[in-house]
């Protein structure tokens, strides 16, 4: 039976968002996300478009801005009705009980799911039949390295958790850099496995020409650099970037199984970045809307603050380093290449 699986309401409409879990292969296109205001009435009515994964034998949808042209936020007096072929099976609000006059859900009232601090969600882990607070909401995967993570420097290697801002980094693009922000935080085994967060590995060595120096552990989202002739023929470019999680199934590449608590780390430069990690080309954070969606309230304010520091904001960060690819696009990439892949980095490799 389809249920939310977590829901944000507290901060503006481009933070707040829903999660629908689903069994595996559902057909949902005749399930709505019905929000609903404070009065009773119909707020925005969204379809689900596409799944961003699949986990523990459950599709996971999220319902933001970015995903719904539809969705305009949620609010703590509201609630919001999910309805499967017209029936409301879920009726939830926060802060108290609400009661329908409109919509699929009209005369009922909902069932209250509890209140959260600012930059916190609700989340489920038994069908929605409970939810606990979730001080790090994990709608979307913010691309970030694993802790233990080595770093080039000018000064050599150095673990990512000792790195502070300010601190120099080795680019590929630009020389040393100093280091804007640095955000970390920690999730916990189950909800990694349930928001889709759990680690990819890029096994010491699997790249050629002794790369990565040791296994490399990325969060799904984020991008490595792979080069070689398959990029220009397809791409007409050089180099470009892959999310981790579409380079499973090249040898060397598996998701990882831990047994104990992620702590994922964030590097933020002035502008994006290739840098080296474990030896291996890997991009910087991209603080895009979907990235500070998955942000919590402190490191938003705090990445924002750094900024302001520096002049700018947030909203007006530049383009990308390289052109990432969509799943299809290297889904391409990795049939061309096949299991050939040490071609790879040879560009990074030379500017480094």
């Amino acid at each position: 039976m389809p249920y939310f699986s977590e829901l944000k309401y507290l901060g503006n409409r481009f933070v707040d968002f829903l999660e629908v879990a689903v069994d595996a292969g559902t057909d949902v296109s005749n399930i709505t996300v019905v929000i609903y205001n404070p009065s009773g009435t119909v707020r925005s009515t969204n379809v689900l478009v596409a799944s961003t994964g699949t986990v523990a034998g459950q599709d996971v949808y999220v319902i933001d801005t970015t995903t719904s042209a539809t969705f305009n936020g949620l609010n703590a007096n509201g609630g919001a009705a999910l309805v499967v072929d017209g029936t409301v099976t879920q009726f939830v609000s926060f802060n108290g009980p609400l009661t329908a006059t409109s919509g699929p859900a009209s005369g009922t009232t909902s069932t209250v799911v509890g209140t959260t601090p600012s930059g916190a969600s609700l989340e489920s882990v038994d069908g929605g039949a409970t939810y606990t607070v979730q001080t790090t909401p994990t709608s979307g995967t913010v691309p970030c390295f694993l802790e233990g993570t080595m770093i080039r420097t000018p000064q050599g290697e150095r673990r990512i958790e000792d790195l502070r801002a300010g601190d120099l980094i080795d680019t590929v693009d630009s020389g040393a850099q100093p280091l804007l922000w640095h955000g970390d935080f920690k999730i916990s085994v189950k909800q990694a496995a349930l928001a889709g967060t759990c680690p990819i590995i890029i096994s010491k060595g699997a790249w050629g020409n002794g790369l990565p120096l040791r296994d490399l552990r990325l969060s799904p989202n984020h991008c490595v650099v792979v080069s070689g002739p398959a990029c220009m023929l397809l791409f007409g470019e050089d180099d470009v970037l892959v999310p981790a999680k579409a380079l499973l199934g090249w040898p060397g590449v598996r998701a990882a199984r831990p047994s104990n608590p992620i702590v994922y780390h964030h590097l933020l430069f002035s502008d994006h970045q290739i840098i080296f990690a474990d030896g291996l080309a890997s991009e910087s954070l991209n603080p895009g809307l979907q990235v500070r969606q998955g942000l919590d309230a402190a490191d938003l304010t705090a990445m924002e603050a750094a900024f302001a520091g520096e002049g700018a904001a947030v909203d007006q960060y530049g383009s990308v380093a390289r052109r990432i690819l969509r799943p299809f696009e290297a889904d391409v990439l990795m049939s061309q290449m096949g299991s050939d892949h040490t071609v790879t980095y040879d560009r990074a490799l030379e500017a480094a």
